[in-house]
């Protein structure tokens, strides 16, 4: 994985429009990764991680055309790969 960032108000802890039990993800992988099967997994670790909130992970490629440009522009990074 590339890059994995969620929105700046749940990185702050002031979401309040979303369940709490409920985490956005965006992730980038390594060019010509393809994670296959393994997208489900990394979402079920990270949801242990996050005791139990349920994880969805999307790809900017994925992210809808009419959002994808303010989800980008407003993503907070929470990993980066050196």
């Amino acid at each position: 994985m590339r890059t994995t960032a969620t929105s700046p108000a749940i990185l702050n802890g002031q979401a309040t429009s979303l369940p709490a039990w409920f985490v956005d993800m965006l992730v980038e992988f390594e060019t010509g990764h393809v994670p296959g099967l393994d997208f489900v997994v990394i979402e079920r670790e990270l949801s242990r991680l996050l005791q139990g909130r349920r994880v969805d992970l999307v790809t900017p490629k994925f992210l809808n055309s009419r959002i994808r440009q303010q989800v980008l522009n407003g993503a907070g990074p929470i990993y980066v790969a050196a």
